[in-house]
């Protein structure tokens, strides 16, 4: 998960989600007693959310760690239905080709659910794990294929993606799998074998075409906001900021194009009918925002572009041995150094919020980002430039990632995000000040 959520117990409130079982879903208590239902020769007896996704109206899956295990594995993910659209879907789910032992019925609650690595929609996952588990141990293809206690998911999108720890001759190595990425491969190793490389990466591994997965070594390191809650000082923030020069004097051909138009398209697309079914009481001032920034996006046609992170929040920054790494370099694309630097500042102010205020100065540290950008070998960043991307963050992806996770405090942050922005707008600059 990218940020405590804090879910469990907090399910009160979630009423714009479309859903009627979030206030029950999200107690611990009611979740045993429906999966000991679900799986009555299992004495389940505690679980706790990993992880929501949620698409108000549409979507709500929350995947869920139990023990003791079912199955060897801990994890189970629960798809959540409209009322009387269970069936339907447990209907679905048995006729996409996965191990049906691994699928769950919860019809008092209009669900259904998997097993991990079972999952309807990314089959490839089963396979994914078992190859793991006899790679790391040595064994051939047609041994056992439970895996052991080692292979953990590090991330986990039903359908969509998975990353796995596992061991292999002692080293830990991640799989990554999901579209796209065993084409991933063949660029990372490109960008790690690059002479003069000047920015950490994990080195890639193998991809495996079949499975539509790749293997790269494990970083073992500590989050952005966690090495800036023991130590805020002033060698952080210009560390981070020359990691993100290096690799955006990096080229890098065949990148796809995420250009300001890209990235607006999307806001007005994809964000604002989020916004205006979970947030009906801001979904004005929402789109009073979204048209300011439309009207300024001349301000950037004479931006040079670079090679960008392209998903740099503050998960995807590890720090090891004082030194940042980039990881997931999944969504590496050509666009606006400004984008990395306002993703990655826009989280920081998001994960403080969740946090409780918990970062020292972090309003000052984000507000630094372009100026230490500059003098750590980076190209000079117009103040508009910058709050032309803080703004569009805050809304476009920050209040986004809200609503995805199906955060409890929703109505209050998404307000904080959007008077943030608004004072961003109204000044033409990020100076971390309020107003």
């Amino acid at each position: 998960m990218n940020l405590d959520w804090q879910h469990d117990g907090n399910g009160q409130g979630l009423s714009w989600t479309g859903f009627y079982q979030t206030e029950m879903c999200f107690d611990q208590q009611a979740m045993i007693e429906q999966l000991r239902r679900a799986i009555p020769d299992r004495p389940i007896e505690s679980c706790r959310i990993a992880n929501v996704w949620c698409v108000p109206g549409k979507r709500l899956d929350i995947v869920y760690i139990v023990q003791p295990a079912v199955d060897v594995f801990s994890t189970i993910t629960i798809r959540f239905c409209l009322r009387g659209k269970a069936a339907a879907e447990l209907h679905r789910v048995k006729h996409t080709g996965v191990a049906t032992a691994g699928i769950l019925s919860l019809p008092d609650w209009d669900a259904v659910g998997w097993i991990f690595p079972s999952d309807p929609d990314l089959p490839a996952l089963t396979d994914m794990v078992a190859k793991c588990h006899l790679e790391s141990a040595g064994q051939p293809m047609h041994a056992s294929s439970k895996a052991p206690n080692f292979l953990k998911f590090l991330s986990y999108l039903p359908g969509r993606r998975c990353a796995l720890l596992a061991k292999r001759d002692g080293d830990l190595i991640v799989g990554k799998i999901g579209e796209g990425a065993a084409a991933q491969n063949d660029l990372l190793a490109r960008l790690w074998d690059l002479p003069g490389r000047a920015f950490a990466m994990p080195e890639p591994v193998s991809n495996d075409p079949a499975l539509n997965a790749r293997w790269e070594r494990f970083v073992a390191g500590e989050r952005l906001e966690t090495v800036l809650k023991k130590n805020a000082d002033e060698r952080v923030i210009p560390s981070v900021a020359g990691a993100i020069a290096a690799l955006h004097a990096t080229p890098i051909n065949g990148l796809p194009e995420r250009g300001a138009q890209k990235v607006f398209d999307r806001l007005e697309r994809k964000v604002m009918p989020r916004i205006e079914m979970a947030l009906p009481g801001l979904a004005s001032r929402a789109s009073d925002l979204t048209r300011s920034l439309n009207d300024q996006r001349e301000i950037l046609m004479s931006q040079p572009r670079h090679t960008i992170h392209g998903d740099l929040h503050t998960a995807n920054l590890l720090f090891r041995n004082e030194q940042p790494v980039f990881i997931d370099l999944d969504d590496l694309a050509i666009g606006h150094a400004a984008y990395d630097l306002a993703l990655l500042g826009s989280r920081l102010l998001l994960a403080d919020l969740i946090g409780g205020a918990k970062l020292v100065n972090v309003e000052a540290l984000v507000a630094s980002l372009p100026s230490c950008y500059e003098q750590q070998g980076g190209i000079q960043i117009p103040e508009p430039v910058f709050a032309w991307y803080m703004a569009t963050m805050l809304i476009g992806r920050q209040i986004k990632t809200c609503i995805r996770h199906a955060a409890p405090n929703l109505p209050a942050l998404a307000e904080r995000l959007v008077e943030i922005a608004e004072g961003i707008i109204r000044k033409g600059r990020y100076d971390g000040m309020p107003g």
